[in-house]
């Protein structure tokens, strides 16, 4: 599913919303991952994506370590109601692009973007609306994991067994959480524990097909999985215990301590939560790591039936949709959307190489293909996310499971930024831009050798030495940059 959705945001059209995505854009997630090993993470949440309030931001400094969380959240509009690139979003005030916003151009038109620059006729101004504000507290930082292996799915010979096998032997992956369960269509043993077994009981696993692969679309398999979670009692019981719901893919490098760490700071509203986190493209609720909080998931799995009957999975030309069957991901996010589950991002969790904004500029497209990129896989020494995705061998997933677990200083740059506030001041005009502290380049505005380190630059968070599309220094008190520290 991520790879069809990640054609479609490589070979978006002159009509559609583009991923526009500056090199610096592409390169930040390791710094991001970075921060969060600092325990700065909430901050650069709270700022980059301005869907988290705390009343203690707007007035003074808070103190990361100790603050839990926001006390209220206001939640993503869902997509169904959002403007495509091609319309205009004054009414609605949202974009179905992850990450994008509504700018407006003039009083009567407003369009989709990921930046915009004033002028030629365009004010620039952020027009982005969100659902209410509403009241959250953190439900804990218990996780219930699970994955799934599809056996009977017609596609090519995978490694997921001896993946699963590994892990369990070395408790790593979803055998790290609190609780866990593995699922499949065939009878499976991994070490001494048995597998669910799920059943084609409507006899539609392979009722579609990927467009992409020409294997079976996962919906179906999934939609049984979430029917046993929910139907079967002794099961229930053990995921409603637990504040989280997690799917993981077998072939991602999963480390529960990091999403535990990150979800610690995360308020949750009484219709549940859930967290996109591809952006940049058309549902950013990207299967590699599935994260829903219990209260959500318990909605949703009350409504699969509803959403099995009326949401159009089988790849129908309906909501805007044109990229054939929908893969199990895309369904949930449908679905936990009709049914009012809150939506926010947070693009930290992955590092995906089924993402594009993950990816450098300049990875080159499939022989033959226009759109489609060749495979690529993050590196793992960068990566300080809970996911890292995909290695599909035992050998690819142990030796990133032992480079992202190496110790690393807060930065792997030589010269670590320093955010200048806490605030929501502190992104750089209408962009998605962080203004940090430059250690290394930024002499102040008399440019003195003496005042090294004084100047701040606005920047996606990526290191100074690999952006080559950072806006230059930028200095205390820089309107765009807002106010400094006290």
């Amino acid at each position: 599913m991520e790879l069809q959705r990640d054609a479609q945001a490589a070979g978006a059209s002159s009509d559609d919303v583009q991923p526009l995505l500056s090199p610096s854009a592409q390169t930040g997630k390791k710094w991001l991952r970075a921060a969060l090993a600092a325990a700065v993470i909430v901050a650069l949440a709270i700022a980059s994506v301005m869907t988290l309030s705390h009343q203690k931001l707007r007035a003074e400094p808070v103190n990361l370590v100790a603050t839990q969380l926001a006390s209220t959240i206001k939640p993503l509009k869902p997509r169904k109601v959002c403007a495509s690139g091609k319309e205009s979003c004054m009414d609605s005030g949202c974009c179905k692009q992850t990450g994008a916003k509504c700018f407006k151009m003039d009083d009567e038109h407003a369009w989709c973007n990921m930046t915009c620059t004033k002028g030629k006729g365009w004010s620039c101004e952020d027009i982005t609306a969100t659902k209410d504000e509403v009241a959250a507290e953190n439900p804990g930082t218990s996780l219930y994991c699970y994955a799934v292996h599809f056996h009977d799915n017609k596609g090519k010979p995978n490694h997921e067994l001896d993946l699963l096998k590994m892990q369990m032997q070395r408790g790593l992956g979803i055998f790290a959480c609190d609780a866990y369960e593995i699922r499949s269509d065939v009878q499976l043993s991994v070490g001494d524990y048995e597998a669910v077994k799920v059943d084609d009981l409507e006899g539609d696993f392979c009722k579609y097909t990927r467009p992409d692969t020409g294997s079976c679309a996962n919906t179906a398999i999934f939609y049984q999985v979430w029917q046993k979670m929910r139907g079967e009692s002794l099961l229930w019981s053990k995921v409603q215990d637990k504040s989280w719901v997690i799917k993981a893919d077998i072939d991602a490098v999963l480390i529960p301590q990091r999403l535990t760490d990150m979800l610690s700071q995360m308020g949750e509203p009484n219709v549940g939560v859930y967290y996109e986190n591809c952006k940049g493209v058309d549902s950013g609720f990207y299967g590699n790591l599935e994260v829903v909080s219990t209260k959500g998931f318990k909605i949703v799995a009350d409504n699969m039936e509803e959403c099995k009957r009326n949401l159009c999975w089988g790849g129908e030309l309906c909501e805007d949709w044109k990229w054939g069957p929908w893969g199990e991901d895309k369904f949930l996010q449908e679905c936990m959307d009709r049914h009012g589950v809150a939506k926010l991002p947070l693009y930290e969790l992955t590092y995906d190489g089924c993402c594009a904004s993950d990816r450098p500029a300049g990875v080159e497209k499939l022989p033959n293909s226009t759109n489609k990129p060749q495979k690529w896989k993050p590196s793992c020494l960068d990566s300080y996310a809970p996911s890292t995705h995909p290695f599909m061998t035992v050998a690819s997933w142990e030796a990133c499971y032992a480079d992202t677990m190496k110790p690393k200083p807060p930065t792997t740059s030589s010269h670590p930024p320093e955010y200048c506030t806490a605030t929501p001041a502190a992104t750089c005009g209408n962009s998605d831009r962080l203004c940090v502290l430059d250690h290394a380049r930024c002499k102040g505005a008399a440019g003195r050798d003496e005042d090294l380190g004084q100047g701040f630059c606005c920047t996606a968070a990526g290191w100074a030495d690999e952006v080559p599309m950072m806006r230059g220094c930028r200095f205390c008190g820089d309107e765009e940059c807002g106010p400094c520290p006290s």
